[in-house]
C-alpha cells in the first residue's frame, strides 16, 4: 500500500527528520516505482545519518547491481547478512575466506555454502569450476533437492556435492556461493555469461517413475509450452513478480497448444480455474524434485515463466525460455532489454509498474509466430 506507507513515513519524518527507517522506507517506495535516482537519494541520506545502516548499504548494493555497476555492487553485496544462513545451515566454525586470501595453486580445501533460493544455487554454481581451476579442493554444500540436477553437469565432476556440511576440521576455508563473483574478481570477469553445462545423456528417466499417462501427454505433436506464473508466496517481492492466473486466459485459448504447468499450484482458486481448461495440464503432483522439473522442461518446445527457479533450470538446460519481468525486477536481470546470464532466455518486461498487459501480448505473439512457423 504505497500511498498509505508514504503518508506514514512522511508523518514520521515530520516528527523526527532523522528517522532512518522512514527515510529508507521512502527510498524503497521510490525504488519500487522505478524512480531510481530518487531512491538512491533517500538511501544516501540515511547513510549520512547512520553510516553503518545495514539496509542503507544493502539497498544501495542492490541498486548498483540492478543498474549494471558490478564492481561496486558485488563489493557492497558482501555486506549482506550472512550470519542468518550460518545459523540455519551451519559452517560458522570454519574460517571465512576473503578476496585477499584467494590465490592460484593453493591446494586448500574450501567448502562453498548455499544461502538463498534454489535459483541462486543454480545460477551461481557456474563459478565453482573456475574456482576449482585456481587450484582449490572444493566441497559444495548445496540444497539436497538440487543434488541430482547438479550431477548432470560435467563442470561439477571434480567437485564434491553434499547436502550437509561435513567434519569442519578438514576445511581451510568457507565461502558463500553468491560471494564467488567478488572473491575471484582479480582472476576473472565478475559476470560469467556461461551457465553450467548439462549432459542430458546422464539423465535416467526410468529412475523418475513417470506415469505412462504423463509420458503420453508430453509426447503430443502439438506445440508444448511449459508455464509458471507464480513463485513462493514467502518471497519478499512475490506480489511484484507473480501474475494473476486469470490474466493468462486468452493465452490458454490458443488452438493446437498444450500447456504444462511446471510449478506447484497452491491456491484453491487457481486449481479450480485450471480444471476448466482441457489443454492445460497441472504437473504439481509430478514435480517431486528438480529432476522431474528437468524432465518436463526437456519435453517442452518453449518455456514461459516468472522469475522463479524454473527460469534458471531452463536457462541452464539451454531451453528456449521467455521470462516475464516486472518493471522493477530482481537485481540480476538489470534494466536493459536483454540479459547476459543465459543465452536461451529472452525478457518480456513490463512497460509500467504492476501492468502485465505488454508482456502477455508479447507472449501471445510469440506463440502465434511459433505455430505459423511450424505449420
Amino acid at each position: 500500500e504505497f500511498d498509505m506507507a508514504l503518508k506514514s513515513f512522511e508523518t514520521s519524518l515530520a516528527i523526527n527528520s532523522e528517522n532512518t527507517t522512514s527515510i529508507l522506507g521512502i527510498g524503497v517506495i521510490k525504488f519500487e516505482q522505478a524512480k531510481f535516482k530518487e531512491a538512491r537519494k533517500y538511501y544516501e541520506k540515511a547513510l549520512t545519518i547512520d553510516k553503518a545502516s545495514y539496509w542503507g548499504n544493502f539497498n544501495i548494493a542492490l541498486l548498483n547491481l540492478l543498474e549494471g555497476d558490478d564492481a561496486i555492487g558485488w563489493k557492497s553485496f558482501e555486506e549482506r547478512d550472512k550470519d542468518q544462513y550460518l545459523s540455519h545451515y551451519g559452517g560458522s566454525a570454519i574460517q571465512e575466506i576473503f578476496k585477499e586470501n584467494i590465490s592460484r595453486n593453493s591446494n586448500q580445501k574450501i567448502v562453498i555454502l548455499r544461502e538463498q533460493g534454489f535459483g541462486d544455487d543454480i545460477m551461481f554454481s557456474r563459478y565453482l569450476k573456475p574456482l576449482k581451476n585456481l587450484g582449490y579442493d572444493i566441497t559444495f554444500a548445496c540444497s539436497p533437492e538440487l543434488k541430482g540436477f547438479f550431477r548432470l553437469s560435467p563442470d561439477l565432476d571434480d567437485i564434491e556435492l553434499t547436502s550437509s556440511i561435513p567434519d569442519t576440521k578438514i576445511f581451510d576455508y568457507r565461502a558463500f556461493l553468491m560471494s564467488l563473483p567478488w572473491l575471484m574478481s582479480d582472476f576473472q570477469k565478475l559476470r560469467l555469461n556461461d551457465p553450467l553445462r548439462v549432459d542430458f545423456s546422464r539423465f535416467k528417466e526410468k529412475d523418475l517413475q513417470i506415469k505412462s499417462s504423463v509420458k503420453k501427454l508430453v509426447n503430443t505433436k502439438k506445440l508444448k509450452i511449459g508455464l509458471a506464473w507464480s513463485g513462493s508466496p514467502k518471497h519478499l517481492r512475490d506480489l511484484n513478480r507473480s501474475i494473476d492466473l486469470k490474466l493468462l486466459k486468452n493465452i490458454f485459448e490458443t488452438s493446437n497448444v498444450e500447456f504444462f504447468v511446471i510449478q506447484k499450484v497452491y491456491k484453491e482458486n487457481d486449481i479450480k480455474f485450471l480444471k476448466k481448461l482441457k489443454n492445460v495440464h497441472d504437473c504439481t503432483d509430478h514435480l517431486k524434485d528438480f529432476m522431474h522439473t528437468a524432465y518436463f522442461i526437456d519435453k517442452m518446445d518453449m518455456i514461459f515463466t516468472v522469475d522463479t527457479s524454473l527460469v534458471h533450470i531452463a536457462g541452464t538446460m539451454n531451453k528456449k525460455t521467455f521470462l516475464f519481468l516486472p518493471k522493477v525486477p530482481d537485481y540480476r536481470w538489470g534494466l536493459k532489454n536483454n540479459q547476459e546470464w543465459y543465452p536461451s532466455v529472452s525478457l518480456l518486461r513490463q512497460e509500467k509498474v504492476s501492468d502485465w498487459k505488454k508482456p502477455i501480448e508479447d507472449c501471445q505473439k510469440i506463440i502465434k509466430n511459433s505455430l505459423s512457423s511450424s505449420s
